[in-house]
């Protein structure tokens, strides 16, 4: 499966009509939003790939981090957005060391796209993870 079927494929999941010709990243923008707040059916997306528990395993806990109740009403969040207050920030430290750390090994795996060298070298000097009061609090 080339990127091009999998895009149709993807777009075939939301029950959407793919587009004639080339299926661009613009297509996909907010994909992800469809599913929420559960998160049920996110594993298709990754059905037909090679790495799919891996994928599956690395997005499941967006899901998680979603309260049913703010997608009750005539609005619902715009982002991905946790409201658990009784988060340590012992915990919020190490997520931050998880996405630095993410981040760098991707750039350094993609060192060379224009840019991602650079990158890399940036966030290895990153050696602290500074948890801010929530809004309001300061």
């Amino acid at each position: 499966m080339d990127q091009q079927e999998y895009g149709r494929y993807l777009i075939g999941l939301i029950d959407e009509e793919a587009p004639d010709g080339e299926i661009g990243r613009d297509a996909f923008y907010g994909y992800f939003q469809i599913f929420r707040p559960s998160g049920e059916g996110v594993e298709a997306i990754f059905a037909p790939l090679a790495n799919r528990e891996v994928y599956l395993k690395r997005l499941a806990p967006i899901y998680d981090m979603l309260d049913p109740e703010d997608f009750k009403g005539d609005s619902v969040p715009g982002y991905f957005i946790a409201k658990s207050g009784s988060v340590s920030e012992d915990v919020l430290r190490g997520y931050g060391e998880q996405l630095i750390t993410g981040m760098k090994q991707l750039m350094e795996e993609h060192a060379d796209v224009d840019g991602a060298a650079e990158a890399a070298s940036y966030l290895a000097e990153i050696h602290q993870i500074v948890i801010l009061p929530r809004a309001g609090k300061i």
